[in-house]
């Protein structure tokens, strides 16, 4: 299991409200991000998170809400989606997150996302 620190989780929580609003920006401008294009597939995948089915966005959410208590929650890749999606998974999300946020995000707000981020596909790639 991924270690986060304790000021990586305290800026999350203090940002998850802010982010969550804006999830639908946010998942339209990971559809801009999303190099090569053949690839903007994997982000309508259903993902199972917890037994449920949702799209990337949810299960990311859901999964981050539910590390804040200690644990990730069960997840499961959509067919398809392997090992390597999940950097430009990573890369699109970063992207998206600081273009939605824009230039008034401070860089040690989306530095503890970035880390959240790398943590749920590490843990999405462990648990497949």
């Amino acid at each position: 299991m991924t270690i986060l620190g304790v000021e990586t989780l305290a800026i999350v929580r203090a940002t998850f409200a802010e982010v969550d609003a804006l999830h639908s920006a946010i998942m339209l401008r990971m559809w801009h991000h999303a190099r090569p294009l053949e690839q903007r597939d994997m982000l309508m995948a259903d993902f199972a998170i917890g037994g449920r089915t949702c799209s990337l966005m949810q299960a990311f959410l859901q999964a981050v809400r539910q590390r804040q208590t200690g644990t990730w929650p069960s997840m499961r890749m959509p067919m398809g989606l392997s090992h390597v999606h999940l950097p430009m998974l990573e890369q699109a999300f970063m992207g998206a997150l600081g273009d939605v946020l824009g230039p008034l995000a401070r860089r040690m707000v989306l530095n503890a996302w970035g880390d959240m981020v790398r943590a749920f596909l590490r843990e999405l790639g462990r648990q497949g």
